[in-house]
């Protein structure tokens, strides 16, 4: 597969798969109250590791590890991240609880893939940087977005049923695949990792 083609597949297929990933958490989470939260992250994930499974194992031969790194990653993540929005939830309310225990969730899961990375290239390090420069990105274009357009985060708070929301959690769930595939896949695309003789 070529550069160009690895990168616009990428960015594309996760893309896609980031919006109805969010639109599928977004009913998960009304269908099961409490554990709803942890089966559609962990839904979301899933869909999101094997398709870049698929699309790396062409070209990469860490590309099995990867997964194996990335849902080991995801797991203990998921377990401290339900851990924060207990030992928090009364503190700084479910819905806050809930955005800071995201972030916590994702870095864990990125450190476990850039213990892979690091043994073979030199400066893996840049693999953390693209992954959190995307999100930040992302979350900076929502921000932006939520001035014209209400985005429904409140839903975190009030899990009020509302299942038209789906429409912008899936604008959510595109707009922030967009930016982390793209940073990400101009990584990989561009052989910016140094690889270890």
């Amino acid at each position: 597969m070529s550069n160009n083609d690895f990168l616009i597949k990428w960015v594309i297929y996760n893309s896609i798969v980031w919006s109805i990933g969010f639109v599928i958490g977004l009913i998960v989470g009304f269908t099961f109250p409490i554990i709803g939260d942890s089966i559609a992250v962990a839904v979301f994930v899933s869909l999101v590791f094997l398709i870049q499974n698929r699309l790396l194992r062409t070209d990469f031969e860490w590309a099995l590890d990867y997964i194996k790194r990335s849902f080991f990653g995801f797991f203990i993540g998921l377990t401290i991240g339900f851990l924060f929005i207990l030992i928090f939830d009364n503190q700084l309310g479910l819905g806050e609880a809930h955005i800071f225990s995201f972030p916590i969730i994702f870095f864990i899961t990125i450190l476990f893939q850039y213990k892979l990375l690091s043994k073979h290239y030199e400066n893996a390090q840049i693999w953390i940087y693209s992954n959190v420069l995307g999100i930040l990105l992302g979350m900076l274009l929502l921000g932006i977005m939520s001035v014209f357009y209400d985005l429904r985060l409140d839903l975190l708070d009030d899990r009020e049923k509302d299942f038209p929301a789906t429409i912008p959690w899936g604008i959510i769930g595109l707009v922030l695949g967009l930016s982390y595939s793209l940073l990400t896949g101009l990584i990989i695309k561009n052989r910016v990792l140094r690889q270890i003789t």
